[in-house]
């Protein structure tokens, strides 16, 4: 094999590997309406820390992204539904935006050690609590 097929077979696995990560991260989303961005986390440092070209912080910016992008399909098929009413969930995603964006400010000031610590304490503490409420 050539230099150039070796490098198209290299972005057909990567692309593979992100269209995976993307539709099992997308489908934790739309079931559980968490999850999502726990998941796509965990695949975006697996898939990055092979090329070595993404930080931690990217990692958590890009996972915000498309958490964002989760969150929002599944809001329009929940109210398409009717499982979900907006006036009832409005006070908090007005909270939410500005939580959102105090993270955001956060992301850069935070070293990528503290925010792993941050994230890991996150996922261990709702496992813990979602155990607990069975």
């Amino acid at each position: 094999m050539n230099e150039k097929a070796i490098r198209r077979s290299a972005q057909r696995k990567r692309c593979l590997l992100f269209s995976l990560a993307g539709v099992l991260s997308g489908v934790v989303n739309g079931l559980l309406g968490t999850g999502g961005g726990i998941l796509t986390v965990f695949f975006l440092s697996k898939i990055y820390a092979l090329e070595k070209i993404y930080s931690t912080k990217d990692v958590f910016a890009i996972t915000l992204c498309s958490s964002l992008i989760m969150s929002a399909a599944s809001l329009v098929f929940y109210l398409s539904e009717g499982f979900f009413d907006l006036s009832q969930g409005a006070p908090y995603m007005l909270a939410a935006i500005f939580g959102g964006a105090f993270g955001a400010f956060l992301l850069d000031r935070l070293n990528s050690k503290t925010m792993k610590v941050i994230f890991a304490l996150l996922v261990v503490w709702a496992g813990i609590s979602m155990v607990i409420k069975l």
